[in-house]
């Protein structure tokens, strides 16, 4: 009897200290490789071409899950629009196919206008893979994207008919690509793994709407998900991005949704300096108030409750970098997509700078 109360004893102690080390962050030293969350530091690493194939790496268990772009667009008459442009697999549990979504911000930030919501089932994208190009196209001369990928080139198609069409050319990126987990695959609770791959892009091309054309510049967040089934596995999961001419930001927060202060992790996120090409890794997160605001999701018809940080403060490389932004929703959110603008400051080696216009897009997961 006494020595099952020893054992007992000493499981409870051994799951106490592998439930402690998960929460301080030194799981990956203590614990068995299957029972590791990732690593928060993700991994800044040289961009390859098989990277962007069908198949990560070719990799046949690792098939693409998902493919994003999403963030703003900037027309040279003042005009914002909100946009994104996806591919989910068929294992999704959100809308499996191709969305594509433009919407016209008001100048005053209370909102906007659908001006293209479109949507369409056909099976995975078309890849044509070689050792110089990855071409990734998808839809009919009725609507659509192709994207073409090189070494050195990358570039974007959208288009729907004769009344809407976009073509970007992403010259600058956040070079290399951030990976999460260093760049290790990422275990799933139940089963499999997955790779999740983001970096930020700027881009310059046209937009025509109708009879009416502009150039545009486009600052996007660029995802890639590799995994043979649907991945979510958090019951509170978001990405933040946040988008400023001297910096791009990206904060991948989990935790408890719903409830009342529900403790909230950073397992990864980053500051980038554009024009000094500077990453910074964060390491602590604060979410001080966090709005709650309903959405449809789209193929599904039901309502889904989002619940976005908007006031938080994080820090990073030993304090040495500091930010604190505050967002509201320009209007209500599109799918699980919402726009914000925000005003904050980043304090990095005792410098501090103020921003009175940042842009943020939010995706809502769960």
């Amino acid at each position: 009897m006494k020595r099952s109360i020893a054992y007992a004893l000493a499981l409870a102690l051994i799951g106490a200290a592998v439930y402690a080390a998960m929460r301080t962050g030194t799981a990956a030293r203590v614990c068995p490789s299957f029972f590791c969350p990732p690593d928060r530091a993700g991994e800044l690493k040289e961009r390859t071409l098989n990277e962007y194939h069908y198949n990560y790496k070719d990799d046949r268990g690792l098939p693409l899950f998902s493919w994003v772009y999403a963030g703003f667009l900037s027309d040279d008459k003042g005009g914002l629009y909100q946009f994104s442009c996806t591919y989910y697999g068929e294992e999704s549990t959100y809308y499996p196919g191709f969305l594509v979504l433009l919407k016209k911000m008001n100048k005053d930030g209370t909102g906007g206008k659908v001006i293209h919501k479109f949507s369409w089932k056909e099976g995975p994208p078309r890849f044509t893979e070689s050792a110089d190009l990855v071409r990734v196209a998808a839809g009919s001369p009725a609507r659509g994207f192709e994207i073409n990928v090189t070494g050195s080139r990358h570039t974007l198609k959208v288009w729907r008919g004769t009344d809407f069409s976009l073509d970007l050319s992403f010259d600058e990126r956040m070079d290399p690509v951030f990976i999460y987990n260093r760049g290790n695959p990422i275990p799933i609770p139940t089963g499999g793994q997955l790779y999740l791959v983001d970096d930020f892009m700027h881009g310059e091309g046209s937009l025509k709407l109708g009879a009416s054309a502009a150039r545009v510049g486009a600052d996007v967040t660029h995802e890639r998900v590799y995994s043979p089934i649907d991945q979510w596995q958090f019951t509170y999961e978001d990405w933040l991005c946040v988008f400023h001419k001297d910096f791009y930001a990206l904060l991948f927060i989990t935790g408890e949704r719903g409830l009342e202060g529900g403790d909230r992790h950073l397992p990864d996120g980053f500051v980038y300096f554009r024009k000094e090409k500077k990453y910074v890794p964060l390491d602590e997160l604060e979410v001080r108030y966090a709005m709650t605001a309903q959405t449809r999701i789209l193929k599904k018809d039901s309502p889904v409750m989002m619940e976005t940080p908007v006031s938080l403060s994080a820090s990073a490389s030993g304090k040495k970098l500091k930010l604190s932004f505050n967002f509201e929703g320009m209007g209500p959110p599109e799918e699980r997509e919402l726009a914000m603008t925000g005003r904050g400051y980043i304090e990095y080696k005792g410098k501090k700078t103020e921003y009175d216009r940042l842009l943020a897009w939010e995706e809502f997961m769960r």
